[in-house]
């Protein structure tokens, strides 16, 4: 796991109180909840090499795609 670099950021009142319900709700941290909305919604901004191998891992491991894995037969 990559080592986590601390960032300030400025929000909201509205945007700080949604922020501190969610970690309450599902009982994550702020920050853990911060760095997933990052990253699932600005996902079009990783470097190339990384989107590449998220999307061919993707396709390797989707159950309902029959050619997903190569060289192995149908059962």
């Amino acid at each position: 796991m990559s080592k986590n670099i601390p960032t300030l950021v400025r929000l909201r009142p509205e945007a700080k109180a949604m922020l501190l319900r969610a970690a309450k709700e599902q009982r994550r941290s702020q920050s853990s909840l911060v760095d997933t909305l990052i990253v699932d919604n600005l996902g079009q901004y990783r470097d190339l090499s990384d989107r590449l191998a998220a999307m061919l891992d993707d396709a390797n491991t989707d159950p309902l795609r029959h050619d997903a894995r190569p060289g192995q037969a149908d059962t």
